[in-house]
């Protein structure tokens, strides 16, 4: 059920649409729904249009990585180490996947593909014999990352209902 609410915000009468998720009183199953309805009106689909676009930036980020010569993926230089670049490229990644996908069927099914994904692309390293190899500590880092990235966008998504119970408070 979708509701219209006439609030104020820095100074301007919006019409915020939200859904009866967003109650005032809203529990675990709510905000672990990924129901960024706390957004103004449109946003949400630009939101999830954005995580979309991220999500295909990451895959194609990864697979370039992973796949590229020795000498190109280098991250020596950096100062990155391995395991971490594999922990923050996954975490991005589920991230912009959780975002993306909504539904909780749908984030299970992103977390299994990416997975399934990683170890591809280790195996791909492996049978391109050009001096990389498959790591077992490189598809833990991985796990690992798509572990960390759902917990950071729930998190984040839980934040955004917060704030926006606060505000919601505050201009009542």
């Amino acid at each position: 059920m979708i509701y219209l609410n006439q609030t104020q915000a820095y100074g301007k009468q919006m019409t915020v649409q939200h859904s009866a998720k967003c109650s005032p009183r809203f529990g675990q199953a709510d905000w672990l729904s990924f129901d960024l309805t706390f957004l103004p009106a449109g946003f949400e689909r630009k939101a999830r249009r954005l995580a979309r676009a991220g999500l295909a930036f990451c895959l194609i980020a990864i697979t370039l990585g992973s796949l590229a010569p020795p000498s190109l993926a280098d991250l020596g230089a950096t100062g990155i180490g391995d395991k971490t670049a594999h922990l923050v490229g996954y975490a991005g990644t589920m991230a912009c996947a959780a975002f993306a996908a909504g539904a909780s069927r749908a984030r299970l099914g992103w977390g299994a593909f990416l997975i399934v994904y990683g170890a591809l692309m280790e195996l791909g390293q492996a049978a391109m014999a050009q001096g990389r190899e498959a790591s077992w500590g490189d598809m833990a880092a991985n796990s690992a990352g798509i572990v960390i990235g759902a917990i950071i966008a729930a998190l984040l998504v839980r934040m955004g209902h917060l704030i926006w119970q606060r505000n919601k408070q505050r201009l009542s």
